[in-house]
């Protein structure tokens, strides 16, 4: 069990009936403000990007049990990681003309580790990526469901936590490395006007504490077909930092006077600044300041998952071919078909 994240699941999901319950539930707790959801097949999985994983996973010396030691990633390191990435594929590809944000959702699509996180507008594609068969053991594994809420931490409406849009969207320098950040302002402050000033604005608002205490939701442009057929788009952020007006965000549990978790205990669950809340807790009810870095959770018994999938392929429309439809889809659905020995193709 991941006790990071179960104080705060409420009942796990047990049947189609539950899920929508849930589903609603946190929509309801949302207070009506934009959902982004994520599906993961085990809900003893950390909320790690693929990059901070690898990361730790090199540093460690070995996955699962054969890990020598356990170490504390922190965003130092992750930018290490993530430049060093970036800086040999502009060096040994023709990829220079796309932005920093634009070649880490390519990487991130073809599967090279990065710091985005997927999620999906859309509850019914992220709870198939929860229950999707795995044809191995994972299939007996309890599923998890997440919901952030980013209505007031996206990058395109952010209104709590700002991010300036021309940094972060259109640089190819990296745009959360503040020491080029803060070089990239100062050339940009020679000149006048409004624009200038704005800029001067946005920049006071940005830095590595903001960075490493906020969460932001981006979702790019159509360049491939399952950004659109899974209404994906990416979280990021910071590898998460303690302060004090963070405290609150990493209770053991709800309610007032409980144990906090460590830094380093949060980093080992997730590598995005979150703050859990429980179903049953209202947006109202939580801090202004605070509310663009809510999630809810949600567990999905294994028992639940072949009634919810039949439901999501059959009512829904929701299976491999829609949710993969392209040829590098149709290639891995056809590899894990084969594995489990599918009927339809062996006879």
């Amino acid at each position: 069990m991941n006790d990071f994240f179960s104080p705060w699941e409420g009942k796990p999901v047990e049947c189609w009936r539950d899920l929508q319950k849930a589903v609603d539930d946190v929509v309801n707790a949302s207070g009506g403000r934009a959902l982004v959801w994520r599906g993961q097949v085990n809900a003893d999985w950390n909320l790690h990007s693929s990059l901070y994983r690898t990361l730790k996973e090199i540093r460690e010396g070995g996955r699962g049990k054969k890990r020598v030691r356990v170490v504390d990633v922190k965003e130092k390191d992750l930018l290490e990681f993530e430049e060093r990435i970036l800086n040999h594929a502009r060096k040994y590809w023709r990829v220079s003309d796309a932005t920093y944000l634009q070649l880490l959702a390519q990487l991130q699509h073809y599967g090279a580790p990065t710091r985005l996180i997927d999620v999906s507008l859309n509850p019914y594609v992220a709870v198939w990526m929860a229950v999707e068969r795995q044809g191995d053991s994972l299939d007996d594994e309890d599923g998890r469901l997440f919901a952030f809420v980013v209505s007031d931490g996206s990058i395109s409406n952010a209104r709590d936590n700002p991010l300036p849009m021309d940094r972060v969207l259109s640089t190819y320098e990296c745009p959360w490395s503040f020491d080029a950040v803060k070089g990239s302002h100062d050339k940009s402050s020679e000149s006048s006007g409004a624009k200038s000033k704005d800029s001067e604005i946005e920049g006071r608002k940005w830095g590595r504490e903001r960075w490493c205490t906020g969460t932001w939701f981006w979702r790019p442009s159509a360049y491939n077909e399952r950004i659109s057929a899974q209404y994906s788009g990416f979280l990021l952020g910071g590898v998460p930092a303690m302060y004090p007006y963070v405290q609150s965000y990493y209770k053991k549990e709800s309610g007032r006077g409980k144990d906090r978790w460590l830094i380093k205990e949060v980093r080992e669950s997730t590598s995005v600044s979150l703050r859990l809340a429980s179903r049953d807790t209202p947006m109202r009810a939580i801090k202004v300041a605070e509310r663009g870095r809510v999630v809810y959770t949600i567990r999905i018994n294994a028992e639940a998952k072949k009634e919810i999938r039949h439901i999501l392929e059959k009512t829904f429309s929701v299976n491999s071919s829609t949710i993969y439809p392209d040829i590098p889809g149709l290639a891995s659905e056809i590899k894990k078909a084969l594995e489990r020995k599918d009927s339809n193709l062996i006879g």
